[in-house]
């Protein structure tokens, strides 16, 4: 066999391989994961009840100073007795045990990755709302343009769905990684889990979590 048509042939196969891989690419994606950060651990003490932290943790998800988590070691005003919770930042997923101890001691924000009925319908008190639909279609609102924004790309973000076999709260983790962010984690148990806990929550018609007040007339 002449050298021309070995060089032919080798060019036809090498062309035949790029094109797979193309190919490949298109149809098989492949899978992103979510990253760990490599910030410390920490240990908290669980507060006696569920509910007295709660405005701390709201005031800190809507914009009021937060605290460093790699910063915080400390065991907070509870007994000796309270249980302690281990934190640890280099995880990508928490439960909701300890997930509500980052809430009550306001050590990062809360985002709602469901869709506009379920955020409508109940979230976590003071939890942002962007959802996988957002990306996907790229036409953020003002307001998530201005959280997307505003807050700091080390600021921790815990982020849920409806838990068990959902996975759009990872989707939505992934995306803000591509876009930057580092610190970002994924309640396990999701908003199921945080109200069978009985965690503070509020929907979208009823901010403050208060009865409604009766209609006039």
């Amino acid at each position: 066999m002449r050298f021309k048509d070995v060089l032919l042939r080798a060019l036809v196969i090498a062309a035949l391989a790029s094109w797979a891989g193309v190919v490949c690419a298109q149809f098989f994606p492949r899978q992103a994961s979510l990253k760990p950060s490599s910030a410390d651990s920490s240990t908290v003490a669980v507060p006696s009840d569920p509910g007295s932290s709660a405005e701390e943790g709201a005031a800190t998800a809507s914009g009021a100073p937060e605290k460093d988590p790699a910063a915080e070691n400390n065991t907070s005003a509870a007994s000796p007795d309270d249980p302690k919770v281990e934190i640890d930042w280099s995880q990508t997923h928490f439960t909701i045990e300890q997930a509500r101890v980052i809430y009550d001691q306001g050590l990062a924000d809360f985002v709602d990755a469901r869709s506009d009925e379920e955020y409508d319908a109940g979230h976590i008190r003071g939890a942002f709302h962007v959802s996988q639909a957002d990306f996907a279609s790229g036409n953020f609102t003002p307001a998530i343009l201005e959280f997307l924004q505003d807050v700091p790309h080390d600021r921790p973000l815990v982020i849920y769905c409806e838990g068990g076999s959902c996975d759009t709260s990872e989707n939505v983790a992934i995306r803000l990684q591509e876009m930057g962010f580092t610190r970002l984690y994924i309640m396990t148990d999701g908003y199921p889990g945080w109200v069978k806990a009985q965690l503070p929550t509020e929907t979208s018609e009823n901010t403050d979590d208060s009865p409604p007040l009766p209609a006039e007339g």
